[in-house]
Parts: structure tokens; sequence; C-alpha cells
């Protein structure tokens, strides 16, 4: 989907003709995007004020400052206002290659912020951040990196995030931060979804004294200055598990804000909790929609949004009927027509740790927490593929610039491994490790977001 750049944004420029570090012959173009795109350059600020990369913040005393060494936030009102900060969205308008960015931590358990070529796992950039979450926005001529921080990992529920939202400058690996805002509802890791002049994330508030699962959305359209537009928290016996979420409306995918799918556990008794997804509108403020009742589940369930359809995929211990854990998927705005996509016979313990899609190759990614496993499985046939990842299993990101499958292991350093998923005949797929894939970084991955195309098209 593309959007209409932001009104905020329309003052930014991008300069032509600069080199980048990611690009090398053999990069692969992702699905539906032009190899012929332009490459991006980068502005006078680089080498000023704004350069942020390499220094430390005073997180790693624990005071809590999250201001990177040397980051002024778009000093002189340069953004937005006709000066020379040039977006580098790396390389070109629309980007052709693959990048990650990470929370990681240190041995010491001090986090940082680490930038990794998504090609062939090499670190382009660290900085220590107490980061707490993640999310990239793709659309046309933003491009832009919302980070989280918080005094720890996961945020505290009954604490205050801030956010950063940041450019990345390939061509001279630093990081351009162009605004920040403070006292934000804490994040939840891998819970954010970036819609049009929007961000929703999964949160929490202080409700009587309790933390209570919330929604918060936040005003994205001026990028210098973020806010908060709305919040919705859940009702007695609820939990927010889960969201998903679409650009635009149903007729216009240009629209302010988007559509949601938010997942909600309720009525929990010894043998589980009820699963349903709650529609929620998101522009101006929030709007709550129709109910729809999905499963009975225990453990850790996780959720995924096709890009070229409108299907949710819902993977979880299922104990109604089967007591396994499964694969499926909801068809339409009203998720209707459910489908058993796969039973995962060989998924131990409850917890769904990650879940990613490789659409164009017809196949679904899930890890296994407790059996330290990574299995892939056909999206129609339910064929399956296990790969032992030795240590517990955890998030997975589809990169689609490589195309591969990234796992993280919180465990170790450098703590990633990629994956290929390729179809094999009609009804099956294959995934093999890929070699090209030597991560360097000293530090242990918590979580992330992968740099993605403004639009998605399988060839």
């Amino acid at each position: 989907m593309r959007l209409h750049p932001s009104a905020s944004l329309v003052s930014l420029f991008i300069l032509v003709g600069a080199c980048s570090l990611i690009n090398a012959p053999d990069d692969v173009v992702p699905h539906g995007a032009g190899a012929g795109a332009a490459t991006a350059g980068t502005s006078s600020s680089e080498a000023g004020k704004n350069s942020t990369t390499g220094g430390t913040s005073s997180s790693e005393g624990g005071t809590g400052d999250t201001t990177p060494a040397g980051g002024d936030v778009g000093a002189g009102g340069d953004v937005g206002a006709g000066g020379d900060v040039g977006v580098d969205p790396g390389p070109g308008p629309n980007p052709t290659t693959g990048m990650l960015v990470l929370a990681t931590q240190t041995d010491k358990k001090v986090r940082h912020l680490s930038v990794v070529n998504g090609r062939t796992g090499k670190e382009l950039a660290d900085e220590a951040l107490p980061v707490a979450a993640i999310a990239y926005d793709e659309a046309p001529a933003r491009h832009a990196w919302f980070v989280f921080t918080s005094g720890a990992f996961p945020a505290s529920p009954t604490g205050a995030a801030d956010l950063e939202v940041r450019y990345f400058f390939e061509a001279s690996a630093k990081w351009f931060v162009v605004g920040r805002t403070t006292a934000l509802p804490p994040p939840e890791p891998d819970q954010v979804v970036a819609l049009n002049d929007r961000l929703a994330y999964l949160s929490h508030r202080v409700v009587n004294g309790k933390a209570v699962s919330a929604l918060t959305v936040l005003d994205t359209s001026d990028l210098t200055n973020v806010t908060e537009v709305d919040s919705m928290t859940a009702g007695a016996g609820e939990t927010y598990v889960g969201l998903t979420g679409d650009r635009g409306s149903d007729v216009n995918d240009g629209a302010l804000g988007g559509r949601l799918r938010l997942m909600v556990s309720s009525a929990c008794v010894a043998s589980g909790c009820d699963l349903a997804a709650q529609q929620v509108f998101v522009g101006d403020s929030i709007t709550a929609g129709t109910s729809v009742t999905l499963d009975h589940f225990v453990g850790q369930p996780r959720f995924v949004k096709a890009r070229n359809e409108d299907k949710l995929y819902v993977a979880l211990r299922s104990t109604a009927p089967s007591s396994r854990v499964v694969v499926r998927s909801f068809q339409g705005p009203d998720l209707t027509a459910p489908t058993l996509l796969a039973t995962l016979t060989g998924f131990v313990g409850d917890d769904v740790g990650g879940f990613t899609l490789a659409e164009c190759e017809q196949g679904g990614v899930v890890t296994d927490v407790t059996g330290g496993k990574l299995i892939a499985f056909h999206l129609i046939s339910g064929t399956q593929h296990p790969v032992d990842l030795v240590s517990p299993g955890g998030p997975i990101y589809t990169e689609p610039f490589g195309p591969s499958v990234i796992a993280l292991d919180s465990s170790m350093a450098p703590g990633l491994r990629a994956f290929e998923v390729s179809k094999a005949g009609t009804m099956n797929i294959a995934i093999n490790e890929r070699s090209v894939w030597q991560p360097n970084s000293a530090l242990m991955p918590l979580t992330g977001a992968p740099r993605r195309p403004e639009s998605f098209k399988c060839p």
C-alpha cells in the first residue's frame, strides 16, 4: 500500500548519488521492488552535531537519560523547515536492500541499539541505548524508525517510556534523531503497528494502582513532535495478547490511521482462556468495532497479518479440540471462514516464541520456546520442516530483501540466524540456513524490526 507523504515532511529532500554501505554486487532485490531505484545521499548534518553513532548514553549508569552523545534533535529547525536535513532511507526513495535494527544487550545487561546488514548479518552501527521496542514506518518520504526506551526490558507495566524518532544515514552509518517524546505508556516488544500518520502499540496503564493492558495510539504526522492520540484499556478479566493491522480504511488505503485487530484473552480458567479478535478503527481517536471469538488456548499465542491479502494467521496451543499447537487463518474484515492450516505435532510446551510469514513462498515459520525449535510449514498443505535451534525459540522476522527469516536468540552473541524459505514443488517448502549470513555483533539480541519496502508484491 502506498501513502501520501505527510505534510510535515514536504520540505525534506533526498540528495542523489551517494553510495550505500549495504549495497553489494550480490544484493537481492526484494519482491516487488524496482532494481533501478535511485541511491540516496547524506546531508551535511552527518558531519556535525546530529551524528550519534558510537556515542554512549548515561543509561549505562542507570539514570534513564536516553540522549546519545552529540544527538541534538533537528537543531535549528532543520526538519520540516526547509533546512539541510536530507533523508537517506538507504538507498533510494524506496529501499532495495535489507536492514535490521535491534535492541541488544551485553552480558552485564546494558542495552544497545544495533544496526545489522540484512544480507550478511554484519553490524553497521552500535550505540548504548536502553531500547524497549522498535518499529519501522515504510511509508513514502518517511522511512522512519521509532525507538522506545525505558529503564527495563521488557518495559515495566507500571512505568513509562520515552520515544525517539530516527533516520539512519547508511552512507556514513550514522543516526539522525528527528524528535523525542517522553512519559509515554510503556510498550510491549514486537507489538507495534505503523499506520498512516499513526503508531499503535500494546502497552499498560495504571488503573486504581494496578497495571492494566492497554492499546495506545500516537500521532506521528509530525515526526519531530509525536503526541498521544488516544488509548483503550482492557476490561475486567481481559488481557491484550496481540496486535496486527492495515493502513487506511476499507475504501481508501491512504486514509488517516487504519484498521487494527486487537487480540483479547478473557474468561481464563484452569483449562485456558478464550481468545477473541476485536476490530479497532484508528483515526483522530480509537473506535472499537465488532469482536469475534477465535479459540480457547493456553500459553503465549502469536499473530501475523498477511500483506498481500486480507487474512489473519494465528499460532497458539489450542485446548479445543486438539490440545496441540495449531496454525489457523481467518479471512476478511469479519474473520470468517476459519481454516486449520497445520497442527505442529513436534511442538513442545505452550508458548509460541515468534511467528512470521514468507508469503511469496507460501510458507510460515514459528518458534518453539520450550523445545528450542524453528518449524517451517506450507500455508496450504501444512507440511512441516523443523530446525533445531539448540536454545529457546524467540522472535523471528521476515527480511524481505534477502529474502530470509531471521531468528533471534537472546541467550548468546551474536544470537542471529538466517534461513531461506523456498518453494519445493506445488505443495511443499524447503528451509535452509544461509551460508552468507555471518553476524559479528558481540551483543545478544532482544527484539527488533526489519526494514520493509514501500509496497509488497510477489513476482
